[in-house]
């Protein structure tokens, strides 16, 4: 019967730890990516719910998070079912230069992202 020494139960819980904090940096990593593949939905339906008047709030905090939740409800499905509101309006915010900053209407409609979206 193998035997452990008072190191075992130490070196397990780090290399359980780390591999926890892998596997959750990967998973932020795969929404991240799955909500950048959709971004072209995400500004087109921006500007189609809140409209030019958003320009003007871009910078409050609390006027993104209310545009965010604007938007979420009519995002694909599939983009809901991966993604939770608060990490779709927590990415809004990193990222809310790029919500309004296009003006070529948003490309691909549906529940697949538009081709060639899926790196920024």
């Amino acid at each position: 019967m193998p035997t452990l020494d008072d190191d075992q139960p130490q070196s397990l819980r780090v290399r359980l730890k780390g591999a926890g904090t892998r596997a959750k940096d990967a998973a932020v990593q795969a929404k991240a990516t799955a909500i950048k593949g959709y971004w072209p939905i995400v500004e087109r339906v921006c500007r189609e719910r809140v409209g030019p008047a958003a320009v003007s709030v871009i910078r409050d905090d609390e006027k993104v998070t209310e545009i965010a939740r604007t938007i979420y409800p009519v995002l694909p499905l599939a983009l809901r079912l991966f993604v939770r509101e608060s990490e779709f309006v927590n990415f809004c915010l990193a990222n809310r230069d790029r919500l309004l900053l296009s003006h070529e209407p948003g490309c691909g409609v549906g529940d697949k992202p538009a081709p060639g979206t899926g790196s920024a």
